[in-house]
């Protein structure tokens, strides 16, 4: 077995969860000291990933704006959904695919919507009756200004996506891939920019993006306006829904038309692209105790398909040397949204008064290439 011993401060111990769909090792190579507790330090992350398949489940969210606006477009969805789930069943029959339903307004229609920014109608569910009561049961109806609450959406949809209970209870699957149908016709609230609702209260776009790919959610957008107007108009420093959907491995479609089939069709195309297509290959990475990691999650490492073979590629990231005796992080494969390859890092610290570095990488050698 290699070890790479560097001091007597930090002990790292890694075990691993095998994974279910993709297999792949992920190899830590750090070096660089924290000068002593509470004290930051950047360490890299080099991987390896062999892909080996997609997952065989899928969650699929339909969120949509409902605001007074959007009479038509909700009115369409609730005509076309026994079409949509038949035509997903029809080319998706082997996938096990659950479908919820969420909607967003403004900061000032209370409730959920000032909480959270979105309201989850329908957590992931296999009965389809229950999600057709969802649909049916929200109407476009409220709405102060004209951007709305979408980023502020996206960001918790993305933080409770697994949560199992609660306002937010989404109950999606961790091996599940995730797949976003987002609906709209204008841009959303950002950071600092005035309007309904506290400056502060919304998330940035680099946020935005950052939550989603943190859970590698594939993002698909239903703009009612055309390229550079509606959800994609530039607003917050990019056009909001491109920059959004191509950044989760998604695409955006421009100027839909509100009539039944091409809702339909457009629902059908995305799923079935976002289920057979690994566009969001994404390492990421998830602490919960009381020191810091930054990014706690994110790096897109792109798409991929069979011919690709291995991905190789490094993550650079922050670590606050913790006050106290341990501390825990994951780093996460993920497929499209599904976990395919968690690693768990455990640190416990050995007191010394000035520094804190990271060692006992031996436990790199319990990493193998696993297939299902």
């Amino acid at each position: 077995m290699k070890r790479y011993a560097l001091c007597s401060i930090l002990a790292l111990t890694i075990t691993t969860v095998v994974s279910a769909a993709i297999t792949g090792s992920i190899i830590p190579n750090s070096t660089s000291p924290v000068p002593g507790p509470g004290d930051t330090q950047a360490y890299t992350v080099e991987y390896t990933a062999n892909v080996a398949s997609g997952s065989a489940k899928a969650d699929v969210l339909f969120l949509t704006d409902s605001t007074g606006s959007m009479g038509g477009y909700i009115s369409g969805l609730r005509a076309a959904l026994d079409g949509i789930i038949s035509g997903i069943d029809a080319s998706l029959g082997d996938v096990d695919i659950k479908y919820g339903v969420a909607d967003y307004k403004d900061y000032r229609d209370w409730g959920n919507y000032t909480n959270y920014g979105v309201n989850l109608r329908q957590a992931f569910t296999d009965d389809t009756a229950a999600v057709k009561s969802a649909i049916n049961n929200m109407y476009a109806v409220g709405g102060y200004d004209l951007p709305e609450s979408q980023l502020k959406a996206l960001v918790n949809l993305a933080g409770n996506w697994l949560s199992p209970s609660g306002d937010l209870g989404f109950s999606g699957r961790s091996d599940a891939q995730k797949i976003v149908v987002w609906a709209g016709d204008v841009e959303g609230h950002y950071l600092g920019e005035g309007g309904d609702g506290p400056p502060e209260y919304y998330p940035s776009l680099n946020e935005t993006l950052a939550a989603l790919n943190a859970k590698g959610i594939v993002t698909f957008g239903l703009n009612l306006g055309g390229s550079s107007e509606g959800l994609d108009r530039n607003y917050g420093g990019d056009n909001q829904a491109t920059y959004l959907t191509g950044g989760t491995g998604g695409r955006l479609l421009n100027n839909l038309n509100l009539s039944t089939g091409e809702i339909q069709a457009a629902i059908v195309d995305a799923v079935m692209t976002g289920v057979e297509v690994l566009t969001n290959i994404t390492l990421a990475l998830e602490c919960d105790g009381d020191f810091l990691l930054q990014p706690v999650a994110q790096t897109l490492i792109g798409s991929w398909t069979a011919e690709d073979g291995d991905i190789s590629g490094s993550l650079t990231f922050e670590l606050v040397c913790p006050q106290g005796d341990s501390a825990h992080f994951d780093m996460v494969l993920l497929g499209n949204g599904a976990e395919l390859d968690r690693i768990t890092v455990d640190m416990s610290t050995i007191p010394e008064p000035t520094t804190c570095i990271l060692i006992g990488l031996g436990g790199l050698a319990l990493l193998r290439k696993r297939r299902p």
